[in-house]
């Protein structure tokens, strides 16, 4: 086989990840004097968590108002905002992140908005008391991004997958990249390296993110030393189609239902609805995490629909209602005309629903809480390693309200680049070791030099049905570990022996499968590892032999790598307006 040597790139600040967290970093770098290299696995603009947004960006209504000119409410303000997200988090969040959330959201608004971006209106979600998700779409968010990276002297490489974080007395010293198109590696020196490559999303086998999102962030972090925080608190979306198959994860009924503010019934095989057992005064328009949990134990206890979901219905709403609510709906641009969404077209189906067709609908993997652990100027635990985004943990704490997930985008981009580019000017260059480089490359050719083994796929696909039924929606200690000793097994006994069948470097999917396969074990292992520590339930980690919130439980669970093992730790909160055992925020 035809071994090539690693190119090297050399540049001052690392983007690891080229959607909304890193273009946006990616702005604030160059603006602050770096020489800026962005990368990404897929297409600049077109792949990514960011752009599948069918979209609200959280700010405070009072600036909504005062600084956006929208029709925000101005009894609200930031603090009201923070409280919020802390009360929904169930006071697990790192309160530092939150502090700069609420705090620098207004200006990263407006921003956006000098730049171009159209927002078309404020929503109320779930969770929030005032009307706070100022309306817009993912590939509105990116268009934009991408204009003002294309303005800028920023260096972007498309198709080219990091596949290691490279390390030097403890520092991070750049990356090692692989090209997908040719099947070369790439050794990029940097300074600064900023990973904002998302959630891990695909661990599960129904996801309503697209298929990039398979953790490699948290796992080149893990490796290189880095810390994850809160890895059990993985949020589900509620309400997405189960069939057909091209439908599947799609989540066009939480729109207009749960979280448009249509009344619809949730309902299980007998016809009840069952929400009233979880949250009897909010019902169906209760938080994701709660919906989801209330979904899923219908499902799991047998009273499900017959394709493995529960129904939800309109039947109890006159059909000129449900064509006015379009009407209005429509103009926000969460669904188009016709009933239109993410390209799909549902007219069709409503005019069965207004009939008394009921959708038959399931929770999908949709966000993950927990990630790298971070500090508020997004450093990690190791020197010149930084995270963005999704990827990184601590400001949603047990659960993300809607719309909070692009501010962090937005406000974590903006700190992080100008942070990276402060650090890339007083931090001399640390040439990669040709050993570490020449170890990883060994590492990942495995998968094509082997005769014989396990399929990448086949192995991806058990992966995920564990973690669905092991360390999904509804746990146990028993379902945990089970979970946690297959995916020790997989990464001691089957991962060494993955062999694709194609033996090409040249843009082989079932290669970039294997690659991926590594982070996909990590992202279960840390989920399971977590989660079976946390004995109680609290959020999006429901634990039906623990139902209850412990607050002996109060505390941030972080793992690190030790040797070739996974080690928890249990950390007190990051307290700063409110502490645990204090009064007030209920």
């Amino acid at each position: 086989m035809k071994k090539m040597a690693a190119t090297t790139l050399r540049t001052d600040v690392l983007i690891i990840g080229c959607e909304g967290a890193g273009a946006r970093a990616a702005i604030a770098a160059h603006d602050s004097g770096a020489d800026v290299l962005m990368i990404t696995k897929g297409r600049f603009g077109r792949s990514g968590a960011t752009i599948t947004g069918i979209a609200d960006i959280d700010v405070d209504s009072r600036s909504a108002r005062d600084l956006l000119g929208l029709e925000g409410n101005p009894a609200d303000n930031k603090d009201i905002f923070f409280e919020d997200i802390l009360i929904e988090g169930k006071y697990l969040n790192n309160q530092k992140l939150i502090e700069l959330h609420v705090e620098e959201a207004p200006a990263r608004l407006r921003e956006m908005m000098d730049w171009g971006m159209k927002p078309k209106g404020l929503l109320l979600s779930p969770g929030h008391r005032y009307p706070r998700g100022v309306l817009t779409a993912g590939i509105e968010i990116m268009r934009v991004l991408k204009k003002q990276v294309s303005m800028r002297k920023i260096k972007v490489i498309e198709d080219m997958m990091a596949v290691d974080i490279l390390t030097k007395d403890g520092a991070a010293i750049g990356a090692v990249t692989l090209d997908l198109q040719k099947g070369e590696f790439f050794v990029l020196s940097s300074q600064a390296t900023v990973i904002a490559t998302g959630g891990g999303m695909m661990v599960y086998s129904i996801q309503s993110a697209p298929h990039e999102l398979t953790g490699d962030g948290q796992a080149m972090a893990y490796r290189a030393g880095a810390e994850l925080v809160d890895m059990e608190m993985t949020q589900f979306h509620p309400c997405n189609f189960l069939s057909p198959p091209v439908w599947r994860g799609i989540g066009f009924p939480f729109t207009i239902g749960p979280a448009g503010g249509m009344d619809v019934w949730l309902l299980n095989k007998f016809g009840q609805r069952f929400m009233s057992k979880w949250d009897p005064k909010r019902m169906e328009k209760t938080t994701r995490d709660t919906l989801s949990i209330g979904i899923m134990t219908e499902i799991l206890e047998g009273r499900g629909s017959p394709s493995g979901g529960v129904y939800m219905s309109l039947a109890h709403l006159p059909g000129n209602l449900v064509d006015d609510f379009l009407g209005w709906f429509s103009k926000g641009g969460l669904i188009g005309p016709n009933w239109t969404y993410q390209g799909f077209h549902f007219s069709d189906l409503m005019e069965k629903v207004k009939k008394g067709y009921a959708m038959e609908v399931t929770p999908a993997s949709h966000f993950f809480m927990g990630g790298i652990r971070i500090n508020e100027d997004c450093e990690t635990n190791v020197t010149g390693l930084y995270a963005a985004g999704e990827v990184a943990g601590g400001t949603h704490g047990a659960n993300r309200l809607s719309g909070n997930a692009l501010t962090q985008v937005l406000v974590q981009g903006a700190r992080v680049g100008k942070v990276a580019a402060e650090l890339a000017r007083r931090t001399n260059r640390s040439e990669p070791e040709a050993e570490q480089v020449t170890k990883i490359r060994e590492r990942l050719l495995r998968y094509l030099q082997n005769r014989e083994g396990f399929q990448p796929a086949k192995l991806r696909k058990e992966l995920q049905e564990v973690a669905w039924k092991k360390a999904g929606i509804v746990r146990d200690g028993s379902g945990l570990k089970e979970a946690l000793d297959w995916v020790k097994q997989l990464k001691k006994d089957k991962l060494p022996q993955v062999a694709t069948r194609a033996k090409e470097q040249q843009y082989n999917r079932e290669w970039i499968e294997a690659i991926q396969l590594e982070s996909l074990s990590t992202i279960l292992e840390a989920v399971a590892t977590s989660a079976l520590l946390r004995e109680e339930s609290r959020g999006a980690h429901y634990r039906k032999d623990f139902t209850e919130t412990d607050d002996r439980w109060l505390k941030n669970i972080f793992l690190k790598k030790e040797g070739h093992a996974m080690t928890p730790a249990v950390y007190p909160i990051v307290a700063t307006r409110w502490k645990p055992g204090q009064k007030g925020y209920e």
